[in-house]
C-alpha cells in the first residue's frame, strides 16, 4: 500500500506540474492549452528613460503601472526563481541589498504585487497580470488508473499507470496579462552578466 502510494502521490504531482507548464508556457494545439506567453501583450516601457537602459525591477514596475493605467488591477508577477534571485540580491551603492538580506530576505513582492515563483517560466521573461482576468478551467481534477489491460501487459506482467486531468485556460482581457522582458542590463548593451 505504501508504494501504491508513494507512486500515485508522484504521478499526481506530474501532472499537477505538466499543467503549470502548459498555463504558463503552453503553445496551443492538439490537446494542449495555449498559455499566458502566448495570450498575452508585450510590454514596451514608454516614458523619458531608454528601455534598454531600465533595470528589470524598473521594467516590472513600468508593466505594474501600465495595468493601473488602463483600468487593471495587477495581483502576480510570475518569475523564474534565477530572476528573483538576481532581483532580490541586488545591492546599493553601499554595498547593502536592496531588498533584504540574506539573513532576513524580502517576501516576494514587487512594487506592491506578489511575485509568484516557478521553474516553468523561462528566464529573463516575466507576466504580470491581473488575476481577476484569468481562469483556470478545471473541468476534471487529477485521477490516475491502473490497468494491466494495455497491449502485452497481462502476458508480460506489466502494469500500465495513467495520471491525467482535464483543464484549460481563459484570458478573458489579453491587456490585463503583460509579458516583460528582464534581460539583465548588461545583456541588452551587449555585456556580460554574473
Amino acid at each position: 500500500p505504501a508504494l501504491g502510494q508513494k507512486l500515485m502521490s508522484l504521478l499526481e504531482y506530474g501532472v499537477l506540474a505538466k499543467l503549470e507548464s502548459e498555463i504558463v508556457g503552453g503553445t496551443g494545439g492538439q490537446g494542449r492549452i495555449k498559455g499566458l506567453l502566448e495570450l498575452g501583450v508585450d510590454h514596451i516601457p514608454s516614458g523619458e528613460v531608454d528601455p534598454e537602459a531600465m533595470s528589470a525591477t524598473d521594467r516590472l514596475g513600468s508593466a505594474v503601472v501600465n495595468l493601473r493605467a488602463n483600468g487593471w488591477t495587477p495581483g502576480a508577477i510570475i518569475l523564474n526563481p534565477v530572476d528573483w534571485y538576481l532581483i532580490s540580491s541586488q545591492k546599493g551603492t553601499d554595498g547593502q541589498y536592496v531588498l533584504g538580506s540574506p539573513r532576513d530576505p524580502s517576501p516576494p513582492s514587487l512594487w506592491g504585487v506578489p511575485v509568484v515563483l516557478t521553474p516553468s517560466l523561462a528566464r529573463n521573461v516575466a507576466i504580470v497580470l491581473d488575476p481577476a482576468q484569468v481562469a483556470i478551467l478545471d473541468r476534471q481534477t487529477p485521477t490516475l488508473m491502473v490497468s494491466r489491460e494495455d497491449g502485452t501487459n497481462f502476458t508480460t506482467n506489466m502494469v500500465t499507470i495513467l495520471g491525467e486531468l482535464r483543464a484549460g485556460l481563459a484570458v478573458f482581457a489579453a491587456g490585463a496579462v503583460l509579458i516583460v522582458d528582464v534581460t539583465p542590463a548588461g545583456l541588452l548593451n551587449g555585456g556580460v552578466t554574473p
